[in-house]
């Protein structure tokens, strides 16, 4: 039966036009859809969901002795999809903090997790200049366990101020991985930012690895568009790479990267260009964006 389910499921994607499934997703009532959502969340796949990061956190929460914790997660989503903090929410020795300001994503996610007995949740459009009040707000520790950030614009910003107050001992972060080192780019705080699906978000792996080693963090791992990091006096060992090496292990290097980031095809050159011909080429694919973000090379 379960053949079945996969195999309707694989021609309804092959052979229904993406603008009709839009449509058909908009008829089905909401609450249809949180039903629905509700028996997915029911199971979760640490080595599928999030590309891995689930997985790589547990791991990582096991090597350093962390049974019971606490988390934030910055950009939730819906708590489960593409989630590397849900084992974490579900897990009864975990007490942790999950943020989303999108409106549906967040009643997915709150329908979910009222049955975690210790994960609040808070919909709020996460800054730099309310990200500490927000903390404290939730009584959230300052020597937490495990920070996810991911809110698709200003993230390098929103971590650096976080620092400044509270010290994760696990920081896993989206990157542009677009990108390559030593490319150094993010995007500036602007208060009326929002991210229009293109390709101008959050901060590369060269920006995150300079401001986050100013906090005493190492880079740990990179998976796809998350970097791992750990802070540098926990008991773990880091691998003896160039951040060059990270970032081709963790991104350019993967098998399944030109499938799974199909969207960045008209990118990639950049992964062939010398880093001047880089900083031009990104100067003029953001060209409507001058003026809000930083972008330079490092040595």
């Amino acid at each position: 039966m379960k053949k079945i389910g996969n195999q309707i499921k694989y021609w309804y994607r092959k052979y229904v036009p993406e603008i009709i499934r839009v449509i058909i997703r908009k008829l089905i009532p909401f609450w249809v859809q949180l039903r629905y959502f509700n028996i997915q969340t029911k199971k979760f796949d640490s080595d599928i969901q999030g590309h891995g990061e689930a997985k790589e956190l547990l791991e990582i929460s096991t090597e350093l002795n962390i049974s019971n914790g606490y988390y934030v997660d910055i950009g939730a989503s819906d708590g489960w999809t593409s989630s590397s903090t849900f084992p974490f929410a579900k897990s009864k020795n975990f007490s942790g903090l999950s943020i989303e300001l999108d409106d549906k994503k967040f009643k997915k996610m709150q329908y979910v997790y009222k049955n975690f007995q210790n994960a609040h949740l808070s919909k709020t459009k996460v800054t730099p200049l309310n990200i500490l009040d927000l903390l404290n707000k939730f009584n959230v520790p300052q020597n937490f366990d495990i920070l996810n950030l991911d809110i698709d614009s200003y993230d390098l910003i929103v971590i650096k101020n976080l620092l400044k107050s509270f010290n994760p001992k696990i920081v896993s972060m989206e990157i542009n991985e677009k990108i390559p080192p030593p490319i150094y780019f993010t995007v500036n705080y602007d208060e009326n930012h929002y991210w229009n699906e293109d390709s101008f978000y959050g901060c590369s792996l060269q920006a995150a690895y300079e401001e986050l080693s100013k906090f005493n963090y190492k880079l740990y791992k990179v998976i796809y568009n998350n970097a791992i990091f750990i802070l540098n006096n926990q008991n773990v060992k880091f691998l003896d790479l160039s951040l060059t090496e990270f970032y081709e292990n963790g991104y350019v290097n993967k098998p399944d990267r030109k499938e799974k980031f199909h969207y960045n095809n008209d990118i990639d050159i950049l992964l062939e260009m010398n880093p001047v011909d880089s900083i031009n080429f990104i100067n003029n694919i953001f060209m409507d964006y001058q003026g809000r973000y930083q972008l330079k090379l490092s040595h």
